[in-house]
């Protein structure tokens, strides 16, 4: 019983460092795709001065600053767990379906976390299929790998043990 016990403990410490490795993996890749994002910043155009307009031009030319859209925390979690659960085919095709098939993957992850921000249901769809993952893995870990006989007796016969379980 104390054997099951130390088992079990083992087992769910094993996960417990399985999920926080695999959190650390998350955190990485976000930190990664914000530091992108903050790269990809563009600053504005400098102002024209009147000598730079035509002498046809009827209006001055004006500057518009680029509207940078990030997208929300939750759906780049969402993303990033997708992407790196995909095989090297599935991110090809959703490199194809997003317009671009030499995009890297961190594209790619900002692209699916994007459209996921149009569209809170599919946010939360994924988001609720993402803990049912999880769940299921942490279940599966915690369950022994074998079904061991839980009734055994053993007997000497001579100077051999033997044992019988059922």
């Amino acid at each position: 019983m104390v054997a099951g016990i130390l088992i079990g403990l083992a087992i769910l410490i094993a996960s417990g460092s399985y999920f926080y490795r695999q959190n650390r993996i998350l955190s990485k890749n976000i930190n990664s795709l914000n530091q992108k994002i903050a790269e990809l910043s563009v600053s504005p155009l400098p102002e024209a001065s009147p000598a730079q307009l035509a002498p046809h031009s009827p209006s001055p030319v004006t500057t518009t600053k680029p509207v940078i859209v990030a997208p929300l925390e939750r759906a780049l979690k969402v993303a990033a767990f997708l992407v790196i659960g995909a095989t090297e085919d599935q991110k090809k095709n959703g490199k194809a379906k997003a317009g671009n098939v030499n995009m890297t993957d961190s594209e790619l992850i900002t692209h699916i976390a994007l459209e996921l921000d149009k569209d809170p249901a599919k946010l939360v769809q994924g988001e609720v299929a993402i803990a049912g993952i999880l769940a299921e893995e942490s279940k599966r870990k915690s369950q022994p790998a074998q079904n061991y006989p839980s009734n055994c007796y053993s007997n000497f016969i001579g100077e051999t043990l033997y044992t019988h379980c059922y």
